[in-house]
């Protein structure tokens, strides 16, 4: 698993951003005609991340993606999880 400082502080660029979830069909066409050939989705709600923060012993089991990845919410750092914050509808 890559270190989380080289992720958000390297090459790897994760633009905070989120959209409606009818949105991602037209989305993922435009993307594949600029020729982006990877993208990750989190389909967690913010509501439940949040929660997690609060009380992450009762989310243990919450997976996010993070920058080619998957792991449990509650085991990357909190500056990892207000990142993925950022970018959930």
């Amino acid at each position: 698993m890559p270190d989380e400082d080289d992720i958000f502080g390297g090459g790897i660029h994760c633009p905070p951003f989120s959209f409606r979830p009818e949105f991602i069909p037209s989305n993922m066409k435009t993307w594949a005609d600029i020729g982006m050939d990877h993208v990750q989705f989190n389909m967690v709600d913010d509501a439940t991340l949040r929660a997690a923060q609060r009380d992450p012993e009762q989310y243990q089991e919450v997976i996010v993606r993070v920058a080619g990845y998957s792991a449990h919410f509650m085991d990357i750092s909190s500056k990892t999880q207000d990142s993925i914050l950022q970018r959930t509808v």
